[in-house]
């Protein structure tokens, strides 16, 4: 007799070697969505995944500049979510030109280099 986690691991819906926590920050970034928020405490892991673009412009450089670095990634969804980053954090997005505004109303720069809006919107109906 086969029990239920035997059967969910089969489906591949349980995770089994560790890679689920980057997997859900990859479909997240693929789809232009926050990415998920973790919260630890008392001997619990809460996770929330927000399905639906927050930032039209956090969207954007997403889909507009794939190179980006998951630690760029991550940096821009605070800001889109309003969350404090560091001065050296600030530095850096304002080096690549990712965010503009002044301390603490940051926002994601709406400046994209390369490809236009409407490329953008053409992949965004595909999702």
């Amino acid at each position: 007799m086969i029990d239920i986690n035997t059967n969910m691991v089969n489906l591949n819906m349980i995770d089994t070697i560790g890679s689920g926590i980057k997997r859900m920050f990859t479909i997240q970034k693929k789809k232009f969505f926050p990415l998920p928020e973790y919260t630890l405490s008392d001997d619990r892991v809460k996770v929330v995944i927000t399905g639906k673009v927050l930032d039209v412009n956090y969207a954007k450089k997403l889909a507009q500049m794939p190179e980006l670095s998951l630690e760029d990634i991550i940096l821009l969804d605070k800001i889109q979510k309003h969350k404090p980053l560091e001065d050296a954090q600030i530095k850096k997005l304002r080096q690549k030109r990712l965010i503009e505004g002044r301390k603490p109303n940051y926002h994601i720069s709406s400046q994209v280099a390369g490809k236009s809006g409407q490329d953008w919107e053409k992949n965004m109906k595909f999702r």
